[in-house]
């Protein structure tokens, strides 16, 4: 029942105004993501600092050197299944068993620089980036991170298919927000758009 507030200064627990900085622990004082998994872990994403778990009221720190592709953290989610899911400056990381999994350019992605991070309960992810709006396949990055050789298939979204910019804005988190009918909206450089992904007809060609 607490409420989390991520600051330029530090992760403030609003409660009773405590503010976690550096000096606690906390990997860089620029927090701007926040999610909270199924075993009460709080996983605070910063600017340059990489990733936060606070269990117990101690700090881990995860970075380029043990997992993450960036130290930059725009969004983090735990999705339906239990997955934490974070978008960096230098592509996706999934966590689940205590196994992290990279995934970039090199993998299929179409940008290594992602901002907002959506599950659309249909089983796919909706990460905007500096190259379009990415639509890809639970089931599939699951898979990669069991089988390095399967394939992963990126749907980007632009201007032609009904964006306002192919550029979506990045910052802090939450950017992108599904709501109660399950629209999705997302945020560009030049305005927002909606779409409901259960009215969405896939062109399978």
């Amino acid at each position: 029942g607490r409420l989390w507030l991520g600051t330029q200064d530090g992760l403030l627990r609003l409660d009773d105004m405590k503010m976690f900085t550096a000096r606690d622990g906390l990997s860089a004082n620029d927090v701007r993501a926040i999610a909270e998994d199924r075993e009460g872990n709080l996983w605070v994403g910063t600017e340059g600092g990489g990733l936060n778990r606070l269990r117990d009221s101690h700090f881990t720190c995860f970075t380029r050197t043990n997992g993450l592709p960036g130290n930059s953290i725009s969004a983090v989610e735990v999705d339906s299944d239990g997955v934490l899911w974070v978008a960096t400056s230098g592509g996706l990381a999934r966590l689940r068993g205590g196994k992290w999994t990279s995934y970039s350019k090199k993998e299929g992605l179409a940008s290594n620089s992602l901002g907002y991070l959506l599950e659309d309960g249909h089983g796919y992810l909706w990460i905007g980036s500096n190259a379009g709006l990415m639509r890809l396949k639970k089931e599939e990055l699951n898979r990669f991170a069991e089988d390095k050789t399967a394939v992963i298939s990126c749907r980007v979204y632009g201007v032609p298919d009904g964006l306002p910019a192919s550029e979506c804005t990045s910052g802090s988190q939450p950017g992108a927000v599904r709501s109660r009918d399950g629209t999705l909206w997302f945020p560009t450089i030049q305005g927002l758009a909606s779409l409901n992904p259960a009215r969405l007809r896939l062109n399978t060609n």
